[in-house]
């Protein structure tokens, strides 16, 4: 009988213990639902205020861009826009000097077609901006994997910010395209600052800070990095000698994989302008 008794006993205790792991067992996965709940509750939450920010900053642009259509347009409304065009065709001839006595050898020979149209508004008496598109196409003779055709897109804004201070703002995007030679497609953009101090009437600096990337299409190791600083300082003698200084410091990066290393050069020049 005690036998019996001890063995239910047991039985019991195994039975309970069982029931308690599976009620711990539950209470976790209970716990473990409610953190995973909270963090996605906590993800919503992040992405509803990073999309209110994203939208946000939109909209600011937007308005920023809205305010400074409308002062460009109020600075605008007492000069007329401009507008000018060009279109250019031609040739160019490669011949071989030696053979002279016989007669013009031609080498090679392209042809090109260049058009270009120019907007240009003029802000204030010092103030103004423009935009350039150009379409430029050559066509080779003997050499067709030099056929190459090019769009060009230039932006200058050009701005007072004291009565010594003027801004100059420079952009200029470029597709170049070869058709028989797909490696040298390239894409490149330019992007200029220059900033002009006139101290007196007899002395004048300059800054300019420029960046350019280059991305070839169907060759990544031809990609190139190209930045350029130049300081410049005009100094009026006499009036009638004027002397120019410029230091250009230039650097050009390529990538790892690239064949072609990395450039880097220096030019100090000095020029004068005399009236005799």
């Amino acid at each position: 009988m005690k036998l019996i008794l001890c063995g239910l006993s047991g039985f019991c205790r195994a039975g309970l213990f069982f029931l308690q792991e599976k009620e711990t067992e539950r209470r976790n996965i209970l716990h473990k639902y409610k953190i995973v709940q909270k963090n996605n509750k906590n993800c919503g939450v992040f992405r509803m205020k990073r999309g209110l920010m994203l939208i946000l900053l939109t909209a600011i642009i937007c308005l920023q861009l809205i305010l400074f259509s409308v002062h460009i347009s109020v600075l605008a409304k007492d000069y007329r826009p401009e507008l000018s065009g060009d279109f250019e065709i031609g040739d160019r001839i490669y011949s071989d000097p030696l053979n002279e006595d016989d007669g013009e050898d031609i080498l090679d020979r392209y042809w090109y077609k260049r058009f270009w149209l120019k907007y240009k508004q003029k802000l204030s008496s010092s103030d103004y901006y423009y935009l350039k598109v150009q379409y430029y196409k050559k066509d080779y003779q003997e050499e067709t994997i030099y056929n190459n055709t090019s769009i060009d897109l230039w932006g200058n804004y050009t701005y007072q910010l004291t009565k010594r201070l003027k801004n100059r703002w420079l952009l200029n995007l470029r597709h170049k395209d070869y058709s028989n030679n797909s490696d040298n497609t390239y894409r490149m953009a330019r992007l200029g600052y220059q900033l002009d101090y006139k101290y007196n009437q007899r002395h004048d600096y300059t800054v300019y800070l420029q960046r350019q990337w280059e991305n070839y299409l169907n060759d990544s190791s031809k990609d190139n990095l190209y930045d350029r600083i130049s300081l410049g300082w005009d100094f009026e003698v006499t009036e009638n000698f004027e002397l120019n200084t410029s230091l250009q410091l230039d650097r050009e990066v390529f990538n790892e994989s690239s064949a072609s290393s990395n450039k880097t050069g220096k030019k100090f020049g000095v020029g004068f302008k005399w009236q005799l």
